[in-house]
Parts: C-alpha cells; sequence; structure tokens
C-alpha cells in the first residue's frame, strides 16, 4: 500500500509542472492575444481621429474626461449636454 501511494505520489510531482505549464501558457496566450487585439484598435482609433476632425487636442481631452468622471464635470461646471460627440461638419 505505501509503495502505491510513493507511486502516485512520484507521478503527481511529474505530471503537477507540465499541466501547471500548459494551464499558465494558455492563460499567458489569452492574455497576449488581447493585448494585441487592444493595440490594433487603439492605433485604428488614434489614425481615425487624425484624419476626421473632432476639435482641438484639449477639447477631445475634455470630452473624454467628462464621460469618463461625470463628477470632473460638475466640479467645473460642465454638462455633458456641452461637449460635441459628432466631428465638426456633420
Amino acid at each position: 500500500m505505501s509503495r502505491e501511494r510513493g507511486t502516485v505520489a512520484l507521478e503527481m510531482a511529474i505530471v503537477a509542472p507540465i499541466l501547471l505549464l500548459l494551464v499558465f501558457g494558455i492563460m499567458e496566450s489569452g492574455w497576449f492575444f488581447a493585448q494585441q487585439v487592444e493595440i490594433n484598435n487603439a492605433a485604428r482609433e488614434g489614425g481615425r481621429l487624425a484624419v476626421v476632425d473632432y476639435g482641438t487636442a484639449a477639447e477631445i481631452a475634455d470630452e473624454n474626461l467628462c464621460s469618463c468622471l461625470p463628477v470632473w464635470c460638475q466640479r467645473d461646471g460642465h454638462s455633458h449636454a456641452e461637449h460635441h460627440t459628432r466631428p465638426r461638419g456633420w
């Protein structure tokens, strides 16, 4: 009986690191893929903002800040409706 337990422990010692390496490798690959997609989307959005006239950099930053932090806009007396959400000329 103790010989079987020793065999099971040895098998587990051999298989567990390989299994953990496989599981964490899959997780890291998924994370890498998500980051790659995020970088591609950011580059696409940055290129579009460079081409389409959305206003000055300060206006864009103010609009983005107000959409993320409504408290910031309330503190400065801005209303979210004051900010344009479409490019000029549309």
